[in-house]
């Protein structure tokens, strides 16, 4: 996370403009047997300030299903898709994840890797790699136990090809959590975005985002 916020540091000052929305995200698993699980995201985002001015914009929708599998007692791998609905246009990805988590003395440390590709109408096909680095830690005691609040960093690093273009994205992400008595959780905080390092101009966005996790 230190070098994410070194290289955010670095480029601020040639900061291109912040924008700000809202991004509401409903999170669905069920546990298909004792190796698979399904999870299904919906993800809406609108816009609330973007180049001086407020506005109430609806920027995407997204639906993801993703089929999990264990491979081991702290290490899942996945496979899905997503399809989302934007400027009236409607966009594909396929995902494939890797995911591994180390659960060191009070606070659990995850590590994802992420391969996807994104299929957009009369584009070229998008080609993303993603690291993300997530830790999480109980506000009371050293265990996460039902009905206490929790607190969840994320840095996650994305490289895209799209053709001859090169991106480098950079993601920070801090968020409160509360875990229910029936394992159900919900998350508040903001995902900062930074964006167009390779480009020289930074572009940033950050979402207030809410996310319930629903267990069935």
């Amino acid at each position: 996370m230190w070098i994410g916020l070194s290289l955010v540091c670095w480029a601020l000052q040639a900061q291109n403009g912040h924008e700000f929305g809202l991004m509401p995200v409903v999170n669905l698993n069920k546990k298909l047997n004792d190796n698979y699980k399904l999870n299904v995201k919906l993800e809406t985002r609108q816009l609330l300030y973007t180049q001086d001015q407020f506005m109430f914009e609806q920027e995407l929708v997204d639906l993801a299903p993703v089929v999990t599998r264990r491979m081991g007692v702290n290490s899942r791998l996945s496979g899905g898709f997503l399809l989302r609905r934007r400027d009236r246009q409607w966009i594909t990805r396929s995902i494939q994840q890797f995911a591994m988590v180390q659960n060191l003395n009070s606070f659990r440390l995850g590590h994802r890797f992420v391969t996807d590709q994104t299929f957009i109408p009369d584009a070229a096909v998008s080609w993303r790699f993603r690291y993300r680095l997530s830790s999480e830690f109980p506000l009371s005691g050293l265990t996460l136990d039902p009905q206490e609040f929790y607190l969840k960093a994320n840095n996650e690093y994305l490289y895209e090809i799209q053709g001859d273009t090169r991106d480098l994205e950079i993601r920070i992400l801090v968020f409160l959590g509360y875990n229910f008595a029936n394992k159900n959780k919900i998350e508040v905080g903001f995902d900062n975005r930074f964006d167009t390092f390779l480009e020289g101009q930074l572009e940033s966005i950050s979402w207030f985002n809410v996310t319930y996790y629903i267990s069935i």
